[in-house]
């Protein structure tokens, strides 16, 4: 199982990122265990060095035994050779470990934001996603676990095999290393934690805000020009790189003062008071400090104080990771859909009746208000749904296609609750054309086949047809296979609109959801397309929100919304006769369409 597998399938219910991370790491505990292998080997090796050095004083220099000078030249080569070669592969290791950590975690998050229902998205800034995926991922795989985690592991066993060793030699040296020192090294290390927790919260805060900012000005850069506001952007971004460069520069100085500069005189002044120990034993004759213990005492104090040093790292390096956990925690467990039923969700085959039972919703911000709705649509009706802006029209759409959970009432899809059903099968049975449909950096071709990679030329051909595009995209160099560049900005309005229902005729719904899909057409454009969409219709049911009412009159039924009520329902004809809100509607538009009729034949005179 892949480690991004693995991750997705133990995120669901875990307590924290923690346990997914533990979890993840353990799931690679073979490669673990090999590295950590050659860890231990490597550092026996490295941690014989000095006992080498000191058999080679004490037995060879000191005693003249030369014969055995040459074996001992031998080890002091090739004992760091192999253990720099052992330590080497513990380093691919860790790079691999940290690499797929990493990539699993950026699978996992993106995902999970897939997952997420529009009203839990709008919460972030997408340039704020875009950092949690690339930037804070990468800093708790490739940065904490790969360099300081890991390493941490195998510092560990040196600093342990280190204090055994050094009381082996002297355990008076050796309480003199401890005591005097060791105290003071926690300390620091738990007061500079503590500090670089606070720092790093504060730079990704500022990161997590430079993310938003940055991507919605460059989205946008339309607007900043035709406001003309490119001096006041510009004075913004330089405001941002100087609280950008301080936070910076504070967790900087923070690491150089207390790991660099106070983790060098930790060092030398443990190894000065050391070897001043040690030689006065040596000058007063004392039996159990030869100069070789002396000169491998000496070279020890060093390794154990780097051991700490490191370790020192490795905790600073976990409160630097904690904001970057925290964000992604934050997104990977803001949201759990919770289940009406305990079996498996069911798959939507054939969609034949949908319903609303007294169905209830309310935005936070009041907007879009669905108060007691209910109504049944049947296999191959058109239904059409009008109403003053704010009405609850396209909050209906929402509910259907599950970004949005009713606060009360149930919505039905073939007499069973929308919850039994597996989501993404039944948006493979609804689709929606939009007023301002998206479209990707890419081919007309891709675009289109976006919604159903199954499809024939001959589908294709057909879809453009009955959407009105196939003379445009006839009369483009490239054809099929023109970029039409981010969210479709080198197409016109109408030409997105057009590209979005062949889109969704390749889809081959059962229900056809319709959010003023033809607004930026003109009268005759708009006209040729419905009728071709009614003739491709067939058995399909259309439900379509329009404020154009001239394009709804021949619908099946017209439901009029007002302040998220079902106010009037009725065919065309019979909603003028009641004389209600269809009718104020269908007029007051009427009046205004002659009204720009004769401005327009106006200005033409």
């Amino acid at each position: 199982m892949s480690l991004s597998n693995f991750f997705a399938k133990h995120t669901k219910g875990a307590l924290s990122i923690y346990n997914s991370i533990n979890r993840l790491l353990l799931s690679r505990k073979k490669l673990i265990f090999i590295g950590l292998l050659c860890t231990v080997v490597g550092s026996a090796l490295s941690l014989f060095m000095p006992i080498l050095m000191k058999f080679t004083v004490d037995t060879v220099l000191v005693k003249g035994n030369w014969r055995i000078l040459l074996f001992t030249l031998a080890g002091l080569v090739v004992l760091p050779v192999a253990a720099a070669i052992l330590t080497s592969i513990m380093s691919r290791i860790r790079v691999q470990i940290g690499g797929e950590v990493t990539d699993a975690l950026r699978e996992s998050l993106f995902q999970k934001i897939t997952q997420l229902p529009p009203y839990v998205l709008h919460q972030y800034k997408p340039g704020d996603l875009v950092g949690r995926i690339t930037r804070s991922c990468g800093e708790i795989g490739e940065v904490y676990i790969q360099n300081e985690l890991l390493p941490a592991f195998q510092t560990a066993l040196v600093c342990i095999g280190t204090i055994g060793i050094m009381f082996a030699l002297s355990w008076k040296l050796a309480l003199i290393s401890f005591t005097l020192l060791i105290p003071f090294i926690l300390f620091i290390s738990h007061v500079l934690g503590k500090k670089v927790e606070r720092s790093m919260t504060r730079f990704f805060s500022i990161l997590s805000k430079a993310d938003g900012y940055f991507v919605e000005r460059i989205a946008n850069m339309k607007t900043v020009q035709l406001f003309t506001q490119e001096k006041k952007e510009k004075e913004a971004v330089k405001s941002w790189m100087t609280t950008y460069r301080e936070s910076r520069r504070q967790t900087s100085y923070l690491r150089i003062w207390f790991l660099d500069i106070l983790g060098s005189f930790e060092q030398s002044f443990g190894t000065g008071l050391v070897f001043a120990f040690g030689a006065w034993q040596v000058l007063r004759g004392d039996p159990s400090m030869t100069i070789g213990s002396l000169i491998a005492f000496t070279v020890y104090v060093p390794i154990l104080y780097s051991s700490i040093h490191t370790l020192q790292q490795a905790y600073v390096g976990h409160q630097k990771a904690k904001p970057a956990m925290k964000l992604i925690e934050e997104v990977l467990f803001v949201w759990e859909k919770e289940e009406e039923s305990s079996n498996s969700p069911i798959k939507a085959s054939t969609i034949r009746e949908m319903s609303f039972e007294a169905v209830c919703f309310h935005h936070k911000d009041g907007s879009g208000k669905l108060d007691d709705v209910s109504f049944c649509i049947q296999t191959g009706e058109t239904v059409a749904i009008v109403g003053p802006t704010g009405a609850g029209k396209s909050t209906i759409f929402d509910l259907i296609l599950g970004f949005l959970e009713p606060h009360a009432g149930r919505i039905r899809l073939n007499g069973a609750h929308l919850n039994v059903y597996e989501l993404a099968s039944v948006r493979e049975r609804v689709t929606l054309i939009e007023q301002a449909p998206i479209m990707w950096d890419d081919t007309i071709r891709n675009n289109l086949i976006y919604s159903n990679e199954n499809v024939t030329e001959e589908d294709i051909r057909k879809a453009l047809n009955i959407a009105q595009m196939h003379d445009f995209i006839d009369t483009l160099p490239e054809g099929m296979e023109t970029v039409i560049g981010e969210r479709g900005v080198r197409l016109s309005g109408g030409e997105r609109q057009r590209l979005a229902v062949a889109r969704a005729i390749l889809r081959d719904p059962d229900i056809v959801l319709m959010d003023e899909p033809t607004s930026a057409l003109d009268s005759t454009t708009e006209e040729a397309l419905m009728r071709k969409l009614f003739k491709w219709k067939g058995n399909r049911t259309f439900l379509i929100i329009a404020h154009r009412l001239s394009t709804i009159r021949e619908a099946d039924r017209i439901l009029v919304l007002e302040d998220g009520r079902i106010v009037e329902t009725g065919t065309h004809e019979e909603l003028l006769e009641k004389e209600g809100l269809y009718t104020k509607l269908y007029y007051t538009q009427m009046s205004k369409g002659r009204v720009t009729k004769a401005l327009t034949k106006s200005a033409i005179e």
